[in-house]
């Protein structure tokens, strides 16, 4: 009984905290892998990750509109770290001082 109580208790608990779910960011042609907790990195862009690993990526204006930051998006998905964000004009591509990933992503950089 005590075992079972606790496997419950177990299984119980998974359900309140679920571990943390981290995502990969994969840079290319650099071959940088670089890991983003949407809890611990909410506020900080593609941009912001790449500079804190050492990858100096193209900048701007690092508000979205001047569009020197755009790389594209070889796979995954992502979602602006503030609001609305104008959207870049290549299509496939995003604004890495604006974007942050809701998966696994692979741009080309």
């Amino acid at each position: 009984l005590i075992s079972h109580l606790s496997s419950l208790i177990s299984h119980l608990s998974s359900l309140i905290s679920p571990p943390p779910m981290t995502h990969t960011i994969t840079f290319a042609k650099s071959g940088l892998s670089i890991e983003y907790d949407p809890v611990a990195h909410k506020l900080l862009s593609i941009l912001d990750l790449a500079d804190d690993a050492g990858l100096k990526l193209k900048r701007g204006c690092r508000t979205g509109y001047c569009g020197v930051c755009q790389i594209k998006l070889i796979s995954g998905n992502v979602a602006p770290v503030y609001g609305d964000i104008p959207v870049p004009p290549n299509s496939g591509s995003i604004l890495s001082c604006s974007y942050k990933p809701l998966s696994d992503i692979v741009v080309e950089v």
